[in-house]
């Protein structure tokens, strides 16, 4: 993760070069989160199996209700981590995240900003559809400034950045 400012000025200093991308383009999550994430769910996962041998061990089977619990939110958080995938189809102008499907022929302005997630801020891509919908995406994938260029050359005058 880079600083906003900095995050502004790369994408101003390349805006001249040439953009070459494919067809379709995927971003997933930052290493720091990745890394971060599987610091939650693998403890999980472990506390959860440690349980289950203390319970069959010392016959105890109320710890299995324990490590159900403790098993499923470890499980949920590496779900969450796998499933968290950004793809750009440049060809037909889209935008997938998870549920979250944006026609970019559709989104009548497009704006990167600074937003405060949390005790965080972070740069935030705040799409307005011309049905007058907001979406706000956190940006927490890799490549940001490739995907910040790739939608920048796709949208026109329709994007802005937010100094």
């Amino acid at each position: 993760m880079i600083f906003y400012e900095d995050f502004v000025k790369t994408i101003e200093e390349l805006e001249g070069e040439e953009l070459s991308f494919a067809e379709i383009e995927s971003f997933g999550l930052e290493k720091k989160k990745k890394i971060g994430g599987y610091g939650i769910a693998l403890p999980l996962i472990l506390i959860a199996c440690y349980e289950v041998f203390v319970a069959f061990f010392l016959k105890q089977y109320y710890l299995i209700l324990i490590a159900l619990i403790l098993f499923y939110f470890g499980v949920r958080q590496c779900r969450n981590m796998w499933s968290y995938r950004i793809t750009l189809d440049t060809k037909e102008k889209h935008f997938l995240f998870q549920k979250m499907d944006i026609d970019l022929e559709n989104v009548n302005s497009l704006q990167v900003r600074e937003a405060k997630i949390g005790r965080k801020v972070i740069p935030v891509l705040d799409f307005i559809t011309k049905d007058k919908k907001q979406m706000i995406l956190p940006m927490y994938m890799e490549k940001q400034v490739f995907l910040v260029r790739i939608l920048q050359k796709i949208l026109g005058v329709r994007f802005s950045i937010k100094k």
